[in-house]
């Protein structure tokens, strides 16, 4: 999303990324990968269960498929966040939420390496 932020921007979406870590952490992310849009806490995990994102297995999140996942991000020139301080096994996800609360759009993870796609989140928006 961060690098197609603008597009995002473009298409009427106010972005914004929830994580469980810490302010600290998400301000320590945030400058580090230049992530233009606010992240924001959720330690209870409460947005994560209105949205039903659930939790993976630990095969989800350290399988061999994650790894070869993470070593093709990693030759393509992405960066790998370090180790998460929270629960590693909860899931990712995106959605596009229209004023009043409609969901229009919601991607859920089924393991820890995926990502919504942003043409998605942007059919979504039209």
């Amino acid at each position: 999303m961060r690098d197609r932020y603008d597009e995002l921007q473009g298409a009427g979406a106010q972005v914004a990324a929830i994580g469980m870590g810490t302010v600290e952490m998400a301000a320590d992310f945030a400058r580090s990968s230049d992530i233009p849009f606010p992240l924001l806490v959720d330690t209870s995990r409460h947005s994560y269960a209105a949205l039903e994102i659930k939790k993976g297995s630990w095969t989800d999140v350290i399988g061999p498929k994650i790894w070869s996942r993470g070593i093709a991000a990693i030759r393509q020139g992405h960066k790998l966040s370090t180790m998460p301080k929270q629960d590693p096994r909860q899931l990712g996800g995106a959605a596009v939420i229209a004023p009043g609360g409609e969901v229009k759009y919601l991607y859920k993870a089924t393991n820890s390496s995926e990502i919504a796609d942003v043409d998605e989140l942007l059919g979504a928006l039209a």
